[in-house]
């Protein structure tokens, strides 16, 4: 069961977000998903036929592991709502106030 916000933001609205919220941002590079993929599956199996395996690829360069990283995933929150009468506690805004540093609870 995966439990999630209601209103789940994109990328780009979460990152808006963020800096209205003063956080610091990292600097974001867009890559097409699947020039990534396409990429990560020929390093990966360039490592698997031809270096058996024995390359120590980065986490990106693994198709699996990149896909748990950055793959879109669309959950709903419905099971736990019907199964444990679950109620997000706080909006995706609260929570960015509630979690800054300075914020006096």
């Amino acid at each position: 069961m995966n439990i999630v916000d209601d209103n789940l933001p994109t990328q780009r609205s979460y990152v808006k977000k963020l800096k209205q919220h003063a956080y610091s941002i990292p600097r974001l590079i867009p890559v097409n998903w699947t020039l990534m993929r396409f990429i990560a599956w020929i390093m990966w199996t360039y490592n698997q036929r031809v270096l058996k395996g024995k390359a120590r690829l980065p986490g990106i360069f693994i198709p699996r592991v990149l896909d748990a990283r950055f793959k879109h995933f669309h959950f709903s929150n419905r099971s736990a709502k019907q199964i444990l009468n679950w109620q997000p506690k706080y909006s995706l805004d609260t929570a960015l106030v509630l979690d800054q540093p300075n914020f006096d609870r």
